[in-house]
């Protein structure tokens, strides 16, 4: 029991060795920029470690999904014809 317990931990262990690291990028850079986001990496003198990711809640995270929705959504809304059927109450579309 004790080697077959071993013989997967070294298996294990070599597998983990060859598999590709997780893309770190997922999103282009200009997505990314001004996410209200910290990564930190917590060495053990082991080898082991951990991987803290901490995300800023409130008026910037939802400041950054805004612009990043329009900055994105707003080339689909372009490609679109657009017609106006009745303006809000209110608001005059005719111009002097």
């Amino acid at each position: 029991m004790q080697t077959t317990i071993e013989t997967v931990i070294r298996e294990r262990e070599e597998s983990a060795k060859i598999e590709k690291p997780a893309k770190l990028n997922s999103l282009p850079t200009e997505e990314r920029e001004g996410l209200p986001l910290k990564i930190t990496v917590e060495r053990d003198p082991s080898g082991g470690g951990q991987v803290r990711a901490e995300i800023l809640r409130g008026r910037r995270l939802w400041h950054w999904t805004i612009q990043r929705h329009l900055r994105k959504n707003v080339r689909v809304l372009f490609q679109h014809r657009w017609t106006i059927l009745a303006p809000a109450k209110g608001i005059d579309l005719v111009h002097e």
